[in-house]
């Protein structure tokens, strides 16, 4: 009971709850690479996020690898954004020779269109974007405090031990993924 109370009380505990079950448990399940299971760790590490940002008590400097990824971030919602075909041939020359080539005959080239080719696979790698950029904001946060530091590094150490355990337990039972 203490236990649970302790979780409430500090959101910051929470959300590495949260982070360590986004980034340990479900790339357990079906290894993560399935569209509930992205979209899970990305609502997961979203959330752990909201929470850590919620709980800052100051502005503190975020390391640039955040900013790193939060510009990688940006720039593949970009790929989403209708755009003019001379934006086409500066950014992506390749996507501008294939839209000249296949829609331009049909009549459907030039003009305003996304500048990516695949939109379903980029809407899945943008929210994987997503949410390495929420995991690692949230770790920001939640390393910045030693209590915390502690706890991110014993549930780093148990999800080891987890991961090595469920592979010997699969192993033994001669099961394959």
């Amino acid at each position: 009971r203490q236990v649970f109370r302790l979780w409430f009380q500090d959101p910051q505990i929470l959300a590495g709850g949260l982070l360590a079950l986004a980034v340990i448990g479900l790339p357990l399940w079906r290894g993560g690479v399935g569209l509930a299971a992205s979209t899970s760790a990305a609502l997961l590490a979203i959330s752990a996020a909201v929470l850590c940002a919620r709980a800052a008590r100051q502005r503190d400097e975020l390391p640039w690898l955040v900013w790193a990824l939060g510009a990688a971030t940006v720039m593949m919602a970009v790929q989403f954004l209708p755009l003019p075909s001379f934006a086409h041939r500066l950014l992506s020359p390749g996507a501008a020779d294939l839209f000249e080539t296949s829609l331009k005959p049909l009549g459907a080239y030039p003009s305003m269109r996304p500048l990516t080719l695949d939109p379903p696979a980029t809407a899945r790698a943008l929210v994987g974007a997503v949410a390495c950029l929420a995991v690692m904001f949230a770790a920001t946060r939640i390393g910045a405090r030693s209590p915390q530091r502690t706890f991110l590094f014993i549930v780093l150490g148990l999800s080891g031990v987890g991961v090595v355990s469920v592979g010997l337990f699969a192993a033994l039972l001669n099961l394959a993924p």
